[in-house]
């Protein structure tokens, strides 16, 4: 299921702890932080090109967003906020999956436990 920017506004608002939980956004809270998020989202679309809008934002990207918008727009509450690079992070993170298959070191053909533990190792670190 995708959601929405009102809902993105919303994860981030509560983030920071401008939002209660048993609240919905406001008006104010769209207009002002809308135009965060649709700034923000249009410079990592530049970026990766991404093939949804901020209507029909994947759950897997919605946290690094949300975090990008919490991170923006607490100076304006005057809070704390999250760092903006882990909002980026989650985001390269979606863009950059790690699709490699482990390795046959030894070239026999199969890829062995070991090896697969080996892959694993490194994938790690």
């Amino acid at each position: 299921m995708a959601r929405t920017k009102r809902e993105i506004i919303a994860y981030a608002l509560r983030e920071i702890g401008v939002l209660a939980t048993d609240t919905e956004v406001t008006a104010d809270h769209v207009a002002y932080c809308g135009a965060i998020l649709e700034d923000a989202f249009a410079e990592e679309n530049a970026r990766w090109g991404f093939a949804w809008d901020l209507e029909t934002v994947p759950n897997a990207a919605a946290r690094g967003l949300s975090l990008m918008l919490a991170a923006d727009v607490a100076p304006h509450f005057t809070v704390p906020g999250p760092s903006r690079a882990r909002g980026i992070a989650r985001l390269n993170a979606l863009a950059f999956q790690n699709d490699f298959a482990p390795d046959d070191l030894d070239d026999d053909g199969t890829v062995t436990a070991d090896e697969r533990g080996a892959y694993d190792r490194a994938a790690y670190y």
